[in-house]
């Protein structure tokens, strides 16, 4: 309980878009507890909710490990937005995902 209250206040928006701890909360939610935090993903996906690119390729990184907790629907939308995405590794790492998965 005390890891997850300190990652959702890592991820706060009282912090600024670019702490490098972000992208650690982000990935340490999804371990925890992926059921419960699947939803946010599309939120951590979109480049004008989520400015750090790198807190997006995390929440890619994350979505890839439980993809199986995805319905095919979810996930097609999902990788849809990030392959539109302006920073090269998180459309790449989207077209990956879609590779490997499809």
């Amino acid at each position: 309980k005390t890891i997850e209250r300190i990652s959702l206040s890592c991820l706060d928006e009282k912090w600024p878009d670019f702490m490098k701890f972000k992208p650690s909360a982000i990935l340490t939610l999804m371990k925890l507890n992926p059921l419960k935090y699947m939803n946010f993903l599309a939120k951590w996906l979109n480049e004008n909710k989520t400015k750090f690119w790198v807190s997006r390729y995390s929440a890619l990184i994350a979505l890839e490990s439980n993809i199986n907790n995805v319905s095919r629907l979810d996930l097609d939308l999902l990788l849809k937005t990030s392959e539109k995405d302006s920073h090269r590794f998180v459309r790449l790492k989207a077209k990956d995902i879609r590779t490997n998965f499809y």
